[in-house]
């Protein structure tokens, strides 16, 4: 998931690079990360995803699987 957000971070504004860096920062920190906090990075990290289309795909999807898992 990390190597398709770094790929996707290449293809987005510095805005939204911006986003991304700031989650991926909390995604990193590994089970010392709150779930909530977890939760909101991945979300923020998928809401760029998305808005870009087919190039974010990959990134949604491997969010959607780990909020899944996540959520239990």
């Amino acid at each position: 998931m990390i190597q398709a957000i770094q790929v996707l971070r290449g293809q987005v504004s510095a805005e939204d690079r911006r986003v991304i860096d700031d989650s991926l920062g909390t995604i990193s920190a590994g089970r010392d990360v709150d779930p909530g906090t977890l939760r909101l990075a991945l979300s923020a990290i998928g809401g760029v995803a998305t808005v870009v289309g087919e190039v974010g795909a990959p990134v949604v999807a491997a969010i959607q699987r780990v909020l899944a898992l996540i959520a239990g």
